[in-house]
Order: structure tokens, then C-alpha cells, then sequence
């Protein structure tokens, strides 16, 4: 009579096995039940902008966080102000219009002239024939 592969395994490994993945289910049970009814604790939302109600006819006024609008010009995130203005939900002229209240602009680098000119000299020695 042939083994099967069943019969190779040891009883005890198969019931330890068990209880294993039955502990695990169970806690990763709770820990989506937590997870579904609040926020994690390290993760703070920066809200783009609040609605004020002027009590005036029209469009509520929307009042723009700074630093919300500072972060997402930044030299790192390289998005477009229409892409942000199309996210927001905005016309890109009402986003420049906050970004002119706020003093924010749309930063590059910090990069000198002087940099930039030996940057572009050497690219352009590395793609000559």
C-alpha cells in the first residue's frame, strides 16, 4: 500500500498548524474590526480648505490652508497646478488666485543659476557625437 502525502505529516505538527491559523484568523479579525472604526493615530488628514458660509448669494467661500497649498507646490511632489486644481475640484485661476493670498508659488529647486548652467553644459558634453 502507498503513502500518501498526508501520512507523511506528523499528527501533532498538523494540529499545532491548526491552532496556529486559527489564532491568527481571530486576531486578524479584531484588528479589522478596529481598523474599520477609527483612524489610525499617526496618520493626521490636512484639509486643502474649509467652507465658509458668508450668508451671501453664491458659491459658499473656500478658505485655503497654507500649508496644505505650500506642501503640495513643493519641489518633491512635482504636480501641476491644473492636476491640483482638477483634484480639488477648482478652476486652476481660483487655486492661483489662493496661492497669490497665501504667498505660495510653484518651487523647482533650490538651484543656483550658476549650478544649473554647469548642469546643463555637462549634460550636453555627455550627448555630444
Amino acid at each position: 500500500m502507498e503513502e500518501s502525502e498526508y501520512d507523511i505529516l506528523p499528527i501533532e505538527w498538523i494540529k499545532d498548524a491548526v491552532q496556529c491559523l486559527g489564532a491568527l484568523a481571530k486576531a486578524l479579525s479584531v484588528a479589522w474590526a478596529t481598523a474599520k472604526n477609527r483612524e489610525p493615530g499617526n496618520i493626521h488628514k490636512v484639509l486643502p480648505f474649509v467652507v465658509a458660509h458668508t450668508g451671501r448669494r453664491g458659491h459658499p467661500c473656500k478658505e485655503f490652508n497654507p500649508e496644505f497649498l505650500q506642501e503640495a507646490m513643493s519641489a518633491k511632489h512635482s504636480i501641476t497646478i491644473e492636476k491640483l486644481a482638477k483634484t480639488l475640484g477648482i478652476h486652476q485661476n481660483t487655486l492661483r488666485t489662493h496661492m497669490k493670498k497665501c504667498n505660495v508659488s510653484k518651487t523647482f529647486d533650490n538651484m543656483s543659476a550658476d549650478d544649473l548652467d554647469i548642469l546643463v553644459k555637462a549634460n550636453l558634453q555627455e550627448q555630444a557625437p
